[in-house]
């Protein structure tokens, strides 16, 4: 057992306006709600939630999105941030781990449920608006501290409290910390970006803009 489910979200498409008139009012599924029940999972993640960005959210290499709960505790203190859990648009929130403890492709045990890390979450600008913190975002790429993305490799339900298991580590090296420092800082870590392109467990979509981010890498 490395962790548990301290708790689980999910949300319908929502409408956010920016009161400040800056950007104009958009549509989002990063609001998510604490469930207390359980939940059926399936390749395309929890009955009931919705994907507002389907072009770059959701899908079978980004199915389910985790947040490890000790990183509230890290924005509390940075940014004096007291987010309720689900904040940060994750379906579940664990106990017991976060990105310097998973590594790409883990296989995970929930319960009957089956999961595989695919990659680190992509913040965009809209955690931002969602809390009125312009400084939120650049917070989140400079600790690495993204939350991570699941594929889900056999169905069944979910519930509050469930208890995770290590199934296998086939990268016992490559955590979700590394691989966030090799996305954001590349042409630190050529070499590591070059390791983790070489493995077959990295989502499509991020492997494409980590191999963009090493072109221009090579090129600076």
């Amino acid at each position: 057992m490395i962790g548990s489910i301290k708790s689980l979200q999910i949300g319908p498409i929502k409408k956010i306006r920016d009161e400040s008139g800056k950007r104009e009012d958009f549509y989002t599924g990063f609001v998510k709600e604490p469930y207390n029940y359980r939940v059926w999972l399936d390749v395309d993640g929890l009955q009931g939630d919705a994907v507002g960005d389907t072009q770059n959210h959701g899908g079978f290499d980004k199915a389910l999105l985790g947040f490890g709960s000790s990183n509230y505790r890290h924005y509390e203190q940075t940014l004096g941030l007291e987010l309720p859990y689900g904040g940060f648009g994750e379906n579940l929130t664990f106990d017991g781990f976060n990105e310097e403890d998973l590594c790409l492709g883990d296989i995970l045990e929930i319960g009957d449920v089956i999961v595989e890390v695919s990659q680190p979450r992509q913040p965009c600008w809209k955690i931002d608006y969602r809390w009125g913190v312009n400084t939120l975002l650049k917070e989140v790429i400079r600790c690495g501290k993204t939350g991570f993305y699941f594929r889900v490799l056999k169905e069944e339900y979910l519930s509050q409290g469930m208890l995770v298991k290590l199934q296998n580590r086939p990268h016992p090296k490559l955590t979700i910390a590394k691989i966030n420092n090799a996305m954001y800082n590349t042409k630190e870590h050529i070499d590591l970006a070059k390791k983790i392109l070489e493995t077959g467990s990295l989502a499509d979509a991020f492997k494409q803009d980590l191999e963009k981010n090493l072109l221009k890498a090579y090129a600076s």
